[in-house]
């Protein structure tokens, strides 16, 4: 069902100038990871069209059955911070070591942009 929302519909949303900008990231070496604090089940479709990474806001599920509850918490604002830096040291780095481009459309991105040493707002 997500896969073909994706296909029929969110596909067209995705903006080509950002798309290029990604493509160009990944071209460079750049480690490329959508946050999102949209269901990751859609997201996924998105990274795996993108060829990208995820962290998105997973729901709970009991078994095979999907409650309708968040698992843990929505990646907004702070949040969003919080995943990146579990993210960072989980793959072994420090936050210093790195240097982040973040690319943000809402008001849900503003830690997000303030944490990264480059900020677009889009």
């Amino acid at each position: 069902m997500a896969r073909d929302f994706f296909e029929q519909r969110a596909k067209g949303w995705l903006r080509p100038s950002i798309v290029d900008s990604l493509n160009e990231h990944k071209a460079h070496g750049d480690r490329v990871i959508i946050v999102s604090a949209s269901l990751s089940l859609y997201v996924s479709c998105f990274a795996s069209f993108l060829e990208t990474e995820f962290l998105a806001t997973e729901l709970e599920s009991d078994g095979s059955v999907l409650t309708g509850r968040i698992h843990g918490e929505n990646v907004r604002g702070a949040e969003k911070v919080s995943k990146l830096d579990t993210f960072l040291s989980r793959a072994g780095y420090e936050r210093s070591e790195v240097f982040v481009t973040a690319y943000g459309d809402s008001a849900g991105d503003t830690e997000m942009l303030a944490w990264a040493d480059r900020a677009v707002r889009v």
